[in-house]
This record gives structure tokens, sequence and C-alpha cells, in this order.
């Protein structure tokens, strides 16, 4: 595949405000007191952007804003220095409530509805796209999708990109990710849990899974698998990947970063197996940092040396 001077598009259909709480032994019916939240402004999106920004420039940004928290979103896209495309919608961005607990490890996640979107705002948000995206550039297709909008809408952006020569990839599960199929896909990254609960498989390997999605139009599967590595397969190959075990702080935004990762290396024209590396290399650096999102160079390429891929017959 030849990306040369490819532009990046990631869609953030759904952001959210993060309010992180860090709590000791949180137990559910207790009030906690004096806590200060860490705030974000998220969705899968934005925090692919948020890694990718610091590899890459230009980048180019899609989403749904409504309201003061759809504000926060749109400064946020600014700081990246995105080339953004913000659609602005009736309502409010949406906020997620994260209570981690500092001694068991336990994450809590409380998130609300999103504001209601148009069939006049999944217009403008389509004729944009078809304006900007080109042959050889990528598009990001990450995350839950708004109310009111279609359901196969990332099929629907799968097809026009493959029409523009674009190449996309996809990162979304449970029933969102069975409307997305049969699409046009480059890439479909799912984790072992999303993809055995896709086909309701729990016993299979992931060779016969990955094959199975291949055969809903996809070019190549990443299957992540936490500490544990990652299965990728394609037509002609199957990896199995090993990551060096780390001190993990918090594995929120790690697969966006895996993400990020492997649309940088296509954007860098490195070889496949390379780029597979790469993209669990930004996973498990995020998992270091507490800042979602966040990828450090040198900590890249340390954990780049230590991963380990093997070729595989097709039976994991």
């Amino acid at each position: 595949l030849s990306h040369n001077l490819s532009m990046i598009h990631i869609l953030c259909l759904n952001p959210t405000i993060d309010r992180m709480y860090y709590i000791d032994s949180f137990l559910p019916g207790f009030q906690y007191h004096g806590n200060k939240a860490e705030v974000y402004p998220g969705g899968k999106g934005l925090n692919i952007l948020r890694v990718l920004s610091s590899f890459i420039r230009p980048l180019s940004f899609y989403a749904f804003t409504a309201g003061d928290n759809g504000k926060i979103i749109k400064r946020e896209a600014k700081r990246l220095r995105a080339q953004s495309t913000f659609i602005e919608v009736e309502g409010e961005t949406r906020t997620t409530i994260n209570i981690m607990d500092k001694k068991s490890g336990n994450e809590t996640e409380i998130k609300e509805k999103g504001p209601y979107i148009t069939e006049k705002d999944t217009s403008a948000l389509l004729s944009s796209l078809e304006s900007n995206i080109k042959e050889n550039d990528i598009v990001i297709l990450s995350g839950s999708l708004p109310d009111g909008i279609r359901k196969d809408i990332y099929k629907e952006i799968s097809e026009l990109s493959k029409r523009k020569g674009a190449s996309t990839l996809l990162d979304t599960g449970g029933g969102l990710l069975k409307t997305s199929l049969p699409g046009r896909y480059l890439l479909i990254k799912p984790n072992e849990n999303e993809i055995r609960d896709l086909f309701d498989d729990y016993s299979s390997p992931l060779s016969l899974l990955s094959e199975k999605l291949i055969n809903k139009g996809a070019d190549s599967v990443l299957i992540t698998r936490g500490g544990d590595g990652a299965y990728f397969r394609n037509i002609d190959m199957a990896l199995d990947i090993k990551v060096p075990k780390v001190d993990v702080v918090s594995t929120i935004g790690s697969g966006d970063s895996t993400l990020a990762g492997f649309a940088y290396g296509l954007s860098q024209n490195l070889p496949l197996s390379d780029t597979v590396s790469l993209a669990l290399s930004f996973g498990t650096s995020n998992a270091l940092h507490r800042e979602v999102g966040r990828v450090d160079k040198a900590e890249v390429e340390d954990i780049m040396k230590r991963i380990e891929i093997r070729e595989k017959e097709y039976d994991l």
C-alpha cells in the first residue's frame, strides 16, 4: 500500500468529556468527599488525535459538537492543531464519569447519552467527507455512535472511502461492530471479547474468527488481547505478537493508541509487521501513563525492541 503524503481523517462522532476520579477501595452506596476530578476532553477519536498529533501533522478531525461541553472539544482539537470539521448540533455533548479504584485497579464507567443527530446533521458530515477524502488517505472510524444517526454509518463511510481510493480502519464493538459489516476496511481492530461476542463463539481459535471477519470485508484483522499481546491476520499471513510485561498505570486509551500506531505506520509506508509492532508499542506506552492518549516516543522505541512477533500457522 502506498500512502505518499496521505492525510489521516479521524472521526469522533460521539465525543465526551471524561471526568476521572481516583478513589481507594471504591464501593457503591457510600459517600466520597473531597475528590477532585481530572477532566479530559475525550471520545475514542479524540484520543487517537491526541496520540497522532505528537507524531504527524496535519491531521483532519470530524466531530458533532453541542453546548458548552462541545466548546471544550473544539478547544482541544484546536490545541492539537487539527484541521477540524465541527458539525454543531442541538443539545449538549455528553459527559462520562470514570471511577478508578487505586487499590483493586477496577474501573467503573457511567456514560451519559449524547445529543440527537438529525438526518441533516448526518448529511453535513457525509458531504464534508465526500469533499475532503482523497486517494491514499487513511480514514479512522472508532467508538460509539450518538442517538439518531444510522447504525450502519461506518459501513457507509467505508464504502465512500473505498470509492475515493482511501483506506479505512475500524475499531468498535458490540452491536455497532455488527451493523458496520460487511464493509470495506483495510483493518478491523477488535479485542478478543469483542470478536468472540460478535460471532457468539467462545471456543474457536482466533484464526477462524479472524477469517470470518475477513470474509465480511476486512483486508486484515488485529485482535488485541491486553497483556497477552495480539493476533494479526490477513490473507497472506498470521502473526502472534507478544508484548513485554510493563507496570500498567491505566489501560484507558490503549486500544485507541494501538489504532493510532497502526495508522502512523501505514502513513510512513512501514512494512506490515513493523506497523503491527508499532501499533502494539503505542498501546503499551499509553498504559504506562495516567493521561489518556499519551504515547512517548522513547518508550515506543524501547518497547518495539522487546516485542516478539512469530509467524503462525492459522491455529491460534
